[in-house]
């Protein structure tokens, strides 16, 4: 990664990505990787309706939100992206607060370490939790006012030990270190640091409202709480609201435009605090009120949903019409490069080039291609061609070509 010799954990601090491992062993591909990530969000199902189940919550109400999770367009449509940890989130955050309403008090540790184990910035998501248990604990038949108040104060060290402890693994193996350059829009006199970040918030409020409430910024709240019909914000405890705080930092705050839309990974987090939010939410209604919230919640996740999806689909299934049989010869082409070999590809191509061991991608944004035993051409587009070309000078031969991809050899 980044052009290097890089442990992953030099970008992210990821352990999750080691209970893939063993099913890796089994299945060696990137497809696999795919579908692990949607059966994931998939399974949030599960969580959803013993979280109804726990809150009393009716069956009709149950099934209803069973199908508005599955039709919830900030889930399902960034698995049309690429592979990424966050898209783990919102289960196992569904599944912690159902641990959590259940009372289980190791399984609640669990899977917060589950959850910190994803990313390095989960734990901003485990804080608020934490302080969601710490203002709503009140004593029950199984636990008593302390008991909860511990397991809210346990979560919350966790959440705040291993914060620090991830960005300084991420610092001393990386090359850039935890990816600051996001919230600099908030750098104060230039120092990169969250304790910047923190003061220029603190004394500049006005500034952070401007670059949270902006014209791009404000359809994506539009995309979150709409289809909800904003039902996470009908709250009977003010104090629940507070998980709605991540939306801020991880959403709002941010000056990456990835970060604040649906179409990336970036709501897989949020999406699990609002649901369950939204769960509450409901549980708070009466009568029509209720009828009508998940109703129109049903019906708005549904046309939301279909508008999103329908031109990807179709878009795929075109792809695959036009373009299937031309992929699996490109495939057949490019699996006759030796695997110990080192290759430069041009980027959408490297997928199908996984099982080499030494790959280097084009455009490289940081730093020059240097020469390698194989180039890769996608002749589709242009960006990345001139530097490709310019890399192997006269030193390479075209050895293989199938329709828009081009395979160069260096000469020896």
């Amino acid at each position: 990664e980044r052009s290097v010799e890089l442990s992953h954990f030099g970008v992210h601090f990821s352990p999750f990505f080691y209970l893939l491992l063993p099913l890796y062993y089994v299945f060696r591909s990137p497809v696999y990787l795919i579908w692990a990530q949607a059966v994931s969000v998939a399974l949030g199902v599960f969580p959803v309706f013993h979280i109804c189940k726990k809150l009393g919550l009716s069956g009709k109400v149950t099934l209803a939100f069973e199908l508005i999770y599955s039709f919830y367009p900030c889930l399902f449509n960034g698995c049309f992206y690429d592979f990424h940890e966050n898209k783990f989130l919102t289960t196992i955050i569904l599944f912690l607060f159902y641990f959590i309403l259940c009372e289980k008090r190791w399984l609640t540790y669990a899977f917060s370490l589950l959850l910190l184990s994803v990313k390095e910035d989960a734990a901003i998501y485990l804080i608020v939790i934490a302080l969601f248990v710490l203002f709503n604990a009140k004593k029950s038949e199984n636990k008593t006012f302390i008991q909860k108040y511990l397991d809210g104060f346990v979560m919350l060290s966790m959440a705040l030990i291993y914060f620090v402890i991830a960005n300084k693994v991420v610092a001393s193996l990386g090359t850039e270190g935890v990816m600051m350059w996001r919230l600099s829009d908030y750098f104060v006199n230039g120092e990169e640091s969250y304790f910047s970040v923190l003061k220029g918030i603190i004394f500049n409020v006005g500034h952070l409202l401007s670059q949270m409430f902006t014209a791009e910024k404000f359809p994506f709240l539009i995309w979150m709480f709409l289809p909800l019909m904003f039902t996470p914000f009908m709250q009977k405890q003010v104090s629940s609201l507070i998980l709605l705080l991540p939306v801020i930092p991880i959403n709002l705050m941010q000056s990456w435009q990835y970060q604040y839309d649906i179409d990336y990974q970036y709501t897989y987090g949020v999406a699990a605090l609002i649901i369950f939010c939204a769960l509450i939410g409901v549980k708070n209604l009466k009568g029509n009120t209720k009828r009508v919230a998940l109703l129109m919640s049903l019906i708005m996740c549904a046309t939301i949903s279909t508008h999103v999806i329908s031109p990807k689909i179709a878009n795929n299934l075109s792809y695959e019409k036009n373009y299937g049989a031309v992929t699996k010869d490109i495939d057949k082409m490019l699996r006759e490069i030796e695997k110990d070999k080192s290759v430069t590809a041009s980027h959408y191509i490297m997928p199908h080039l996984y099982v080499i061991e030494e790959i280097y991608t084009v455009p490289d944004y940081y730093k020059e291609l240097e020469q390698t035993d194989y180039y890769v051409v996608d002749t589709r587009y242009a960006d990345g061609v001139e530097e490709m070309t310019r890399a192997m000078g006269d030193d390479y031969t075209l050895v293989s070509s199938s329709s828009f991809v081009e395979v160069y050899k260096r000469n020896y």
